[in-house]
């Protein structure tokens, strides 16, 4: 999420330059107008100037449809910088609260165990079925075995993450606990801090995209 801020910090100032390099399409027949706008009086000197100007007029056309475009451009980065500097201020809120990191770790944990239990018993029922059909599915048991190789991994590695934090994971009964797992879930509609929390949440479909 920081570098998706720091990317849209960056686009903007690529985006001024980029208005410059529009701008600067005219900026020869701009400085010929003001040269010429020096000869008027005369018959010559006018007409040159009326070029000129008509030039400087149909080069700014061309070059309004580029310039609206950057607008627009520009003013989606500006929202989806507000939107991620607002979601990077709940990251830190959920950070720097010793409870709130407590629900973080618990339910990243306690998801991972949720893999586990479920591949084990996927694993019992396809091998439940293979005896009564004859077949056993060997790549389904082999994924279902990386689930479960995952799980035992994930679960290790934040609790050494929490322990390293000094934060004590609350556990899998835990009422808040059980919320920022829910809100994992597709289609959930969650509020913070529990939203924010369900980021934090690994799952093996993530990690295996």
């Amino acid at each position: 999420m920081r570098e998706t801020a720091l990317l849209l910090l960056l686009a903007g100032v690529a985006g001024a330059d980029e208005r410059g390099e529009i701008k600067a399409r005219c900026a020869g027949r701009e400085a010929e107008l003001f040269e010429t706008a020096k000869k008027r009086g005369t018959p010559e000197g006018d007409r040159a100037y009326d070029m000129a100007a008509r030039a400087v007029e149909d080069c700014r056309d061309a070059i309004k449809g580029d310039l609206e475009r950057l607008d627009k451009r520009e003013a989606e980065d500006s929202e989806q910088l507000k939107a991620d500097r607002a979601r990077l201020a709940q990251v830190e809120a959920v950070r720097q609260s010793p409870r709130l990191m407590s629900v973080a770790f618990g339910a990243a944990i306690c998801a991972a165990r949720q893999v586990r239990s479920a591949s084990i018993a996927e694993i019992a029922k396809e091998k439940k079925y293979a005896r009564i059909g004859g077949y056993e599915n060997k790549s389904k048991l082999y994924e279902l075995q990386r689930r479960i190789r995952w799980a035992d991994e994930q679960e290790a590695a934040e609790r050494a993450a929490a322990k390293g934090a000094h934060i004590a994971p609350f556990p899998c009964t835990n009422g808040e606990v059980k919320t920022a797992i829910a809100c994992t879930s597709s289609g959930s509609e969650c509020a913070d801090p529990y939203a924010t929390i369900a980021t934090f949440v690994s799952s093996y479909e993530d990690d295996n995209e």
